[in-house]
């Protein structure tokens, strides 16, 4: 377990860096293949259907909308639940928000506060996580993760004390792919404490249904977005259905932030949600075949992945013998025009791995491999003497002193 303070603050991360240096890339042998952002473009999800945006259409959504958002859109998602989870929730404790991103900060906003103001996570984490709690001027508790790059409930509920507002999941998980099952959701449900679900990469689990905490707490938090579901990021359409007792303080918030929830972007993204959705399963076949294959590239190169993703887009290769993350990703970039997420972003230590969204067309994930592969095993790079894990003993992460790394 590991707590940092408002003091160690540091709202600067590697993979932003490295995006600005590659737009700044160019190689004749080697065009830039970005696998370190978390868009996807490699399926289509789009039909024939036009969406018009005429003079007549832009003056219809040229307005403020209801804090909570359309209500045609609250009633489908409480649809979806309804029929895909099994729990009927009110439309009124839906509130539709400007990506996962505004739901996350809104939960945060009301759970921490006064005495309870911090945040408990587990050790490798999406970092917007830990952004917006330092933004806020919060604490936040790390909860060690096991071998398996999964957190149990016995770790998460060792963070707990006195000043615990609210603890976040994320199933299926970024960076890893892990999804926490059932049993695992009944427990954190019984810890008597706010839960904040991070369930953006539900509808994208490979070989078993992942769940919802919403089955078996409805005090719970649920942040979802239909940017990663349905490959549509320029939307930025998400959501959040909180308890209802949390209803009138949260639309004060919305209405304090932004009022609303872009009418254009919830009425048009309304149009391509009702005629994509039933592309979710073929979605989730692509990705179920780039996953299959990215571990059968692996194993053919003889690349390390940390674990085998179950769900979402993104998959870990361990490349710590070949030095820190930031330095491997680094020299990716330079060497072979490959961009990925250095995973000294997702933890307060740097475990030595890169992140990849094998999300892209099956040919540019074979050409991605095949560099990373050239470049680390067969190029002139080569293992540099290994990169100090001495953290990462026996059956746990981080068993050492965990430090902030600053970039």
């Amino acid at each position: 377990m590991a707590i940092a303070t408002d003091d160690d603050a540091n709202y600067s991360l590697a993979l932003d860096k490295l995006y600005v240096k590659s737009l700044a890339y160019s190689s004749k042998t080697h065009p830039l293949i970005d696998v370190g952002l978390g868009s996807s473009v490699g399926f289509d999800c789009w039909d024939d259907k036009p969406i018009k945006f005429d003079r007549e259409a832009l003056q219809k959504v040229n307005v403020y909308g209801e804090p909570g958002g359309e209500r045609f859109l609250r009633h489908f998602i409480r649809q979806h639940y309804k029929e895909q989870v099994g729990v009927d929730i009110d439309i009124d404790r839906v509130l539709i928000t400007n990506g996962a991103s505004e739901a996350l900060l809104l939960a945060f906003m009301v759970l921490l506060n006064g005495k309870k103001n911090q945040l408990i996570l587990p050790e490798f984490h999406y970092p917007c996580y830990r952004l917006l709690a330092q933004i806020l001027g919060k604490n936040v508790c790390y909860a060690k993760t096991g071998s398996q790059y999964s957190c149990s409930t016995n770790n998460i509920a060792s963070c707990i004390n006195d000043s615990t507002g609210a603890i976040v999941v994320n199933s299926p998980s970024n960076p890893f792919g892990k999804i926490s099952d059932e049993a695992s959701l009944r427990k954190l449900s019984q810890l008597n404490v706010p839960i904040i679900a991070d369930e953006t990469y539900r509808l994208l689990s490979f070989d078993s249904p992942s769940s919802s905490l919403l089955r078996f707490s409805s005090q719970s938090f649920i942040v979802n977005s239909f940017s990663k579901s349905l490959a549509m990021p320029g939307i930025r359409l998400g959501y959040l259905i909180m308890p209802e007792s949390y209803i009138d303080k949260m639309i004060s918030l919305k209405l304090g932030l932004n009022i609303s929830t872009s009418i254009a972007s919830q009425r048009w993204g309304y149009e391509m949600i009702i005629n994509r959705y039933e592309k979710v399963p073929l979605y989730r076949d692509y990705l179920r075949q780039n996953r299959n294959q990215l571990v059968a590239k692996c194993n053919q190169f003889g690349l390390d992945l940390a674990s085998t993703p179950e769900g979402g887009i993104f998959a870990v290769l361990d490349t710590s013998r070949y030095g820190s993350s930031l330095m491997v990703a680094d020299m990716l970039l330079k060497k072979c025009g490959v961009l990925c997420a250095p995973l000294s972003d997702f933890s307060l230590f740097d475990p030595g791995f890169v992140r990849i969204n094998f999300s892209c067309p099956m040919e540019q994930l074979n050409s991605v491999l095949d560099r990373i592969s050239s470049c680390l095993i067969g190029g002139e790079w080569g293992p540099r003497s290994k990169y100090d894990r001495s953290r990462f003993d026996g059956d746990g992460i981080g068993r050492g002193e965990i430090k902030s790394i600053h970039f």
